[in-house]
């Protein structure tokens, strides 16, 4: 499937939030009701637009021939040269025709124009193997980490550090 990638618009928040909710109610199954609805008033209450806004969070869409928003990723701000994904999702409709990895791909190049040499990732063990697959390596384990789960926590180098990196 041919698909588009681009930051996430304004306009396209209620499509995200959509496929997010969906999300995290149905495919997050090792999360607790309780956590889902963290999760989902954590980022809905404006403040997943307040952190776009100050550059703390970067959302990347995945939109189809259409414009319709099919995958999204989430990550955090590229501190020290290292950016990490928060969220990476497809529409169950549309898994297994690559969108996840170009996702990544393109959060990739963003970070490596960002001056940035390491992407990082948490992840449960159902999804360890495919990020492994696409040349993340683990370096740690959280038992009962982020909201009492289990945890694999996991890097991939993608360049060497650049001081410039460094400017706020």
């Amino acid at each position: 499937m041919r698909v588009r990638i681009e930051k996430i618009r304004k306009r396209d928040l209620p499509a995200f939030y959509s496929l997010f909710k969906k999300a995290l109610l149905e495919d997050f199954k090792e999360y607790s009701p309780e956590v889902a609805e963290f999760q989902w008033k954590r980022h809905r209450k404006s403040n997943l637009l307040r952190w776009v806004k100050q550059g703390e969070e970067y959302l990347f869409a995945a939109k189809d021939k259409k414009g319709k928003v099919v995958g999204i990723l989430a990550s955090q701000r590229i501190v020290g040269g290292v950016s990490h994904c928060d969220w990476l999702i497809v529409s169950k409709e549309h898994r297994g025709q690559g969108i996840g990895k170009r996702l990544l791909s393109f959060w990739e190049n963003w970070v490596k124009r960002n001056k940035g040499h390491m992407l990082t990732v948490s992840c449960s063990r159902r999804n360890l193997g495919y990020y492994k697959k696409l040349g993340f390596k683990k370096y740690g384990y959280l038992q009962q980490g982020y909201f009492g789960e289990n945890d694999y926590e996991l890097f991939k180098r993608i360049g060497e550090f650049n001081k410039k990196s460094l400017k706020v």
